[in-house]
């Protein structure tokens, strides 16, 4: 089957291109880590592309923001796209929680373009049919999750990162960081500036609601479902079908009994990692089928074998699984780390 192409971001970082690029010997120690890498762990150039245009675009919003409610005047593009340019060149946009949600949204985007048709542009039939839901609670959540989907989406359908999507703690680095950016680029230093500016950033961040971001979103839609009984295998198609991956993977983490990031994981991970959460889920052989079908694009994982690999896991492995991934994760990457067998054998 030939690889489905996912769409590259408007915005490519072509940072490399310019003629101010480092030669020679000035680039052998970043040149010596980047070759030794881990192959498999790297980022695509898709997935670079996306990240950094996902984030150079919080950065301007946020300053935008900053700005604003510190009575600043509005930047033009080529001045947020210089102020992205030195904070990506200092390494303080380097927050691993941040990095970690461009990740997640990246990988959700590569595995959603792999299940929805090569140029398909249609919409997403399933959350709008949700809208439509006889249960007012399923209905409210679905176009929590609509409006929410169109906050991350910019003129081009690219996907974008919005501020509550970043966890709390994370959010406030993250903004002062861009808060003293801003303070460069205004050349306002001093005790007003500094306290108008400050101003700003705590009038931003008192906005910040972890509840609006889109994994609260997906949770509270099936959590409706739920409620409503309406959790049931062609729900699951559904979701699926329309690639609405977030929603499938809260769907599987819900029927699992395992949190979000942990289904996760294992659904942009594919094989035998999927069929063990598929199992997990007591999702029915034929449905499972169906699923190894259409997510067999995503992964090296063809659907014979996927379904192969469902039907020859136990049911003592799977339990065994469950037990070891309701687990502390601190408990669990301590035991990994310390070369421990982690209890799960379906790996």
């Amino acid at each position: 089957m030939a690889p489905v192409e996912w769409p590259i971001a408007a915005r490519s970082d072509d940072r490399a291109a310019k003629p101010t690029r480092r030669v020679d010997r000035d680039r052998l120690p970043t040149v010596r880590a980047d070759f030794f890498l881990d192959a498999s762990a790297r980022l695509t150039e898709q997935e670079r592309s996306l990240m950094t245009a996902m984030l150079a675009d919080l950065v301007a919003a946020v300053a935008d923001e900053v700005r604003a409610a510190a009575q600043l005047r509005s930047a033009a593009n080529d001045d947020s796209a210089d102020l992205y340019e030195r904070l990506s060149a200092s390494g303080l946009l380097d927050i691993p929680q941040v990095i970690a949600v461009l990740l997640c949204r990246a990988e959700e985007e590569r595995v959603a373009a792999t299940i929805r048709a090569p140029g398909s542009a249609t919409p997403a039939t399933f959350l709008h049919i949700l809208a439509a839901n006889d249960d007012a609670e399923v209905s409210a959540a679905a176009m929590a999750v609509i409006l929410g989907r169109s906050r991350r989406r910019d003129r081009f359908d690219a996907p974008r990162l919005d501020l509550d999507d970043v966890p709390a703690d994370a959010a406030v680095h993250f903004v002062y960081v861009v808060l003293a950016a801003v303070r460069e680029e205004e050349g306002a230093a001093g005790p007003e500036a500094d306290r108008r500016l400050a101003d700003g950033a705590r009038s931003v961040l008192a906005r910040h609601d972890e509840g609006k971001r889109m994994e609260g979103l997906w949770f509270a839609l099936v959590h409706a479902l739920d409620g409503a009984g309406q959790l049931d295998d062609e729900t699951l198609r559904s979701a699926l079908g329309d690639g609405e991956i977030g929603i499938f993977t809260e769907i599987l983490s819900r029927r699992a009994g395992v949190d979000f990031g942990t289904a996760w994981k294992r659904v942009a991970a594919g094989g035998s990692e999927l069929a063990c959460l598929l199992r997990m889920a007591a999702v029915p052989r034929e449905v499972a089928a169906e699923i190894a079908a259409v997510m067999s694009g995503s992964g090296s994982t063809g659907p014979a074998e996927l379904i192969g690999l469902f039907d020859s896991l136990s049911d003592e492995a799977v339990e065994n699984a469950r037990g070891w991934l309701r687990l502390d994760p601190h408990y669990r990457e301590a035991i990994s780390a310390l070369g421990g067998a982690d209890g799960n054998a379906t790996r």
